[in-house]
């Protein structure tokens, strides 16, 4: 009885996989083979490309929103993970690259809030918008912010819980808040391989 109920059970979740799928391709979404984007909620569809083979934990939010002034777009290249209940908002421009982990619960935003007006409330103003670019290999730890203007270059790491408001070159460490580098990524000889 229990093989059953597990076919049955498999059967449902292909099915729902492909229909969101089929669902977020209708709405202009660019969606390459074999990307998971069954836990996926995204908004904003038609300005939004995945690459191939990329996943995405549960509860995972990609809004790519309009202000009146842009639209902003997503790139995600083929095979990066984002992981459960990590956000992603783009009002111009959030482009990871291909092979990029990214942890749990993390928020990349490409947007402020403008607050100088004190006559405005601070609902109703403009922020300013800044590029983000996430380059190939770079692993995100959990918990990560990383804010607008921000290029974090390939192979770089980012530990737990940074706010990163810099950018970072390739292969450097950086962490803590705000985030700076406490190390960099050295390749050592491989004594299996001499």
């Amino acid at each position: 009885m229990k093989f059953i109920a597990k076919f049955f059970y498999r059967i449902a979740r292909a099915a729902k996989r492909r229909l969101k799928r089929l669902w977020y391709l209708a709405l202009g979404a660019k969606i390459g083979e074999y990307a998971n984007v069954e836990f996926l909620s995204l908004e904003g569809a038609d300005r939004v490309n995945i690459g191939p083979a990329a996943n995405f934990g549960r509860n995972t939010t990609i809004i790519a929103y309009e202000n009146g002034l842009s639209s902003g777009r997503v790139v995600i290249g083929g095979a990066s993970y984002l992981g459960q209940n990590s956000v992603v908002l783009a009002g111009k421009s959030v482009v990871i690259g291909r092979r990029v982990m990214i942890g749990p619960s993390c928020l990349i935003v490409d947007t402020d809030h403008g607050f100088r007006d004190l006559e405005i409330p601070m609902a109703c103003q403009l922020g300013n918008s800044e590029d983000i670019m996430i380059d190939e290999g770079a692993w995100i730890a959990g918990g990560v912010s990383i804010l607008k203007g921000v290029t974090i270059g390939a192979g770089a790491v980012v530990g737990a819980g940074a706010v990163v408001t810099k950018s970072i070159p390739s292969f450097e460490i950086w962490a803590g808040v705000p985030a700076r580098k406490i190390g960099t990524r050295e390749v050592e000889p491989n004594p299996r391989l001499d």
